[in-house]
């Protein structure tokens, strides 16, 4: 489970995306400091999804995207993941998975954590922590908001509404690609043992295709 960022503009992130040129252009262009978006939570299990969040604030004008800080992170573990799984019955068996942000290591965010999964908790500050920098061993980095952002990005959305249609992405999601990425899990993460935590980004960006077809590795 992870936030991700839906801007109406599609833009890109310049760290991870860079096109090269044999000249220099000297291109400028105005933009505002900050694109127009939706932040929005997402996760998942091996058998269903325990749903989508928007991360918003009422405002005079509607609802206002805000930043995601250690008490929204909290509030929205208390009564909405947590219940989720309660009510599936499985969260007796679930082991939680976050990768290294601050906001997901408050305090009291840690103490609910640690009252409802205990021992089985995959994070920062808990004894079986989250590897640094390891977007490849969560399945929302590696397959889910990138995919989910390819199919939102194909249309022509001019309003944050339209942004909200992300909602039905999830929805649709076909369980054989579901399954796939949940599959592919464990061959990742003895992928990486076998090559002493070497990265693998260019192994995943190879079969990606894969998991999209619902084939996984």
């Amino acid at each position: 489970m992870d936030e991700a960022h839906f801007t109406l503009s599609g833009s890109v992130n310049m760290r991870t995306c860079v096109i090269w040129s044999e000249t220099n252009p000297h291109a400028t262009f105005a933009r505002p400091q900050h694109d127009v978006k939706v932040t929005v939570w997402c996760g998942f299990m091996a058998n269903f999804d325990i749903g989508t969040l928007f991360f918003e604030e009422p405002s005079a004008s509607g609802p206002e995207t805000c930043t995601v800080i250690v008490a929204r992170y909290n509030t929205m573990l208390t009564p909405h993941v947590i219940p989720m799984l309660q009510q599936r019955n499985v969260i007796n068996t679930t082991v939680f998975m976050q990768d290294e942000a601050p906001l997901h290591i408050g305090n009291q965010g840690k103490l609910v954590l640690q009252e409802h999964f205990q021992d089985r908790i995959i994070s920062r500050h808990f004894p079986c922590e989250c590897p640094s920098r390891s977007p490849d061993l969560t399945p929302a980095n590696f397959w889910l908001c990138g995919y989910l952002k390819s199919c939102m990005y194909r249309g022509n959305h001019g309003r944050i509404p339209d942004l909200n249609a992300i909602v039905r992405e999830v929805a649709s999601l076909p369980d054989e690609m579901h399954n796939a990425a949940i599959m592919s899990i464990v061959t990742q993460m003895q992928f990486i043992l076998d090559h002493g935590g070497a990265h693998i980004g260019h192994y995943i960006r190879d079969h990606a295709w894969d998991i999209k077809k619902g084939e996984g590795w």
